[in-house]
């Protein structure tokens, strides 16, 4: 939840949504097709409106150094070690 932001109103609208398409998802019986379809047509997109965070890809990494020479790349890779 801490990548959402949905401000006052959106939390009361999300809070609602998210228990409405829950209660489908236990009518339908978890870990059928029509719970899946039901998380993904009706609760993700409510879910992304507020989301802070488009980016799914984990662990991508940055490119902090990268336009360094390499002497200073390597003095860099040294000083991260002594941590």
């Amino acid at each position: 939840m801490g990548n959402l932001d949905p401000g006052l109103v959106g939390l009361a609208t999300l809070a609602k949504d998210t228990r409405e398409a829950m209660n489908k998802i236990a009518e339908a019986g978890a870990g059928t097709e029509a719970a899946r379809r039901l998380l993904r047509e009706e609760l993700a997109p409510q879910l992304l409106r507020y989301s802070k965070c488009r980016d799914f890809v984990e662990d991508r990494g940055h490119y902090f150094g990268g336009d360094l020479e390499d002497v200073d790349k390597y003095a860099l890779i040294e000083f991260l070690k002594t941590f």
